[in-house]
């Protein structure tokens, strides 16, 4: 674990004269939004990343669209800060991503802990034990998996879990709320890993399971 004794003693008055209000930062995104629709349409990366993000909509890891009016309902005028949602390529699959850096989060974060994940030779130090207690044996490694595992930690303040994106069809900006951890932002993986930890103690002592994990995929060796 690393702390930062020091943190509150630094003048980051700079940071926050620069971070535009809630609503001023959502009008600018609203106002991006228009004139990218009014001057190239909608791009076909645009309405991918529309349809994958109402996907995961319809799979209960986001909830929307809402409207700026109906987001203002929910959490009060300005009491809320977006996202832009960006698309990215990776193994010829468009990923949507989080801009939090343009957003304003990650240099508004601070985290006092420092990610812990087991290492690779993790089935060597289990499978030299059994054989020490009980002599040649067979070892066997399955490995288990948390599908869409960020979207299912739950997020204390979801009025900053926001996501804004263009709607292909009218170009006006539309938002969508993560009830979990959105991916670009910084506090993300290591808020995450909280549960893995825990879930591999308490399953080693409750049920004396041989379980790590990696992030959020786990070993499991035993005979």
């Amino acid at each position: 674990e690393q702390r930062n004794p020091d943190f509150a003693q630094v003048d980051h008055s700079a940071f926050y004269h620069a971070l535009e209000t809630g609503a001023a930062w959502t009008s600018r995104l609203r106002d991006e939004a228009s004139k990218k629709f009014a001057e190239h349409g909608a791009s076909q990366d645009d309405v991918q990343l529309w349809a994958k993000t109402m996907d995961e909509g319809g799979k209960d890891l986001m909830q929307g669209p809402f409207t700026r009016d109906e987001m203002d309902t929910r959490f009060g005028y300005g009491n809320w800060r977006p996202i832009p949602r960006f698309g990215v390529w990776q193994k010829g699959k468009l990923r949507g991503c989080d801009d939090a850096r343009r957003a304003g989060h990650n240099l508004a974060t601070r985290m006092e802990e420092a990610l812990a994940c087991d290492t690779s030779d993790f089935p060597i130090r289990v499978a030299r034990q059994f054989v020490r207690k009980l002599g040649k044996v067979q070892i066997l490694l399955g490995t288990e998996d948390i599908e869409a595992a960020y979207r299912k930690v739950p997020c204390a303040d979801p009025n900053l879990n926001v996501v804004s994106l263009m709607d292909p069809s009218s170009g006006n900006l539309r938002f969508f709320i993560v009830p979990g951890c959105n991916f670009g932002l910084k506090a993300a993986v290591v808020a995450f890993n909280r549960v893995p930890e825990f879930m591999v103690h308490a399953s080693r002592r409750i049920v004396a399971s041989c379980v790590s994990h990696f992030f959020d995929d786990y070993p499991i060796c035993e005979p």
